[in-house]
């Protein structure tokens, strides 16, 4: 999971040096002023260091640039698609198997068959069979013709098993995250709920429950700038959610901002009433408030206002 993770991290970062800094207009092999790549140094650095490049001895900003030049040099091109715009869809399993149990159906009856084929089996799933019978009764030969175009339901059938297995990518990585966060591995799940997000985007199945759980697992980690910005994305995919509200609380808590923690909670009290845990955590903002008092109260020896 770690690997594809950084795969997918330095994949994202290459393509976005390739495709320059001027909106993805031009290639970024295209983009140059005065002589020069526009470069981001940040996104340099990253690329070399999940690429596993020595960076050690590199001082000045060239060095990154020119150390990720030949990186990107050394990687195949982009693949683009055809002219015209259109991937060429192979055939499917299932409309294989209907042109073969087809072609079985109109071979004559005193053929013999072929050594070896003897014990070959037809039994072909119901969906199968029934796509056989139909390419029987309307094309004898064991070629479809041009007007049986199966390019469309094949389109579907691959759009199909593209989307489950990013669905399944997605939720083993939600799995290990949801795994390393229950021992306090908190660095490692986040890891795997950005991914789990990620795979989500490309297959356009957004969950608010990732955010929300990347949002504790980087709060976990003193990071609660960011632990805040997944907890806002998160009730703004599901405001009616109320554990979105208690990660905003609690990354509140985090940056000493104890009363809009306690707004945030209240507001999640609104929508889900009854959570025990919106509940508890109104108390720790609180007595987070106090502590921040009565500190105020041991230095200047007075109220805070």
């Amino acid at each position: 999971g770690d690997y594809v993770a950084g795969v997918i991290d330095l994949c994202a970062r290459v393509g976005k040096l390739r495709l320059g800094s001027d909106g993805g207009n031009t290639p970024g092999d295209q983009t140059e002023k005065n002589g020069s790549y526009q470069m981001d140094l940040k996104t340099c650095r990253e690329v070399l260091q999940l690429a596993g490049v020595d960076t050690t001895g590199f001082a000045e900003r060239g060095e990154f640039v020119d150390a990720t030049r030949a990186y990107l040099r050394s990687l195949p091109p982009g693949i683009e698609p055809p002219p015209g715009g259109k991937w060429l869809v192979a055939p499917s399993l299932s409309f294989a198997m209907a042109v073969a149990t087809a072609a079985a159906a109109t071979a004559p009856a005193s053929e013999t068959p072929a050594p070896g084929t003897e014990t070959i089996s037809h039994n072909f799933p119901e969906s199968a069979a029934e796509d056989a019978d139909v390419v029987s009764k309307s094309t004898p030969s064991t070629v479809p013709s041009e007007k049986d175009d199966p390019s469309d339901s094949d389109s579907d059938d691959d759009e199909t098993s593209k989307r489950a297995k990013l669905a399944f990518v997605s939720a083993e990585a939600k799995k290990k995250g949801n795994a390393a966060f229950a021992v306090g591995d908190y660095g490692k799940a986040a890891k795997q709920f950005t991914m789990a997000i990620r795979v989500d985007k490309a297959n356009n199945t957004p969950n608010h429950v990732l955010f929300s759980n990347r949002s504790g697992a980087l709060a976990g980690c003193g990071r609660y700038e960011d632990a805040l910005a997944d907890a806002e994305r998160c009730i703004r995919m599901a405001p009616t959610w109320g554990k979105g509200f208690g990660r905003k609380g609690a990354a509140l808590t985090g940056l000493g901002q104890g009363g809009e923690a306690v707004k945030a909670y209240l507001a999640g009290l609104v929508v889900d009433p009854g959570s025990a845990a919106l509940r508890a955590g109104l108390a720790e903002a609180k007595a987070a408030i106090r502590v921040a008092q009565g500190r105020y109260t041991e230095m200047w020896g007075k109220q805070a206002s």
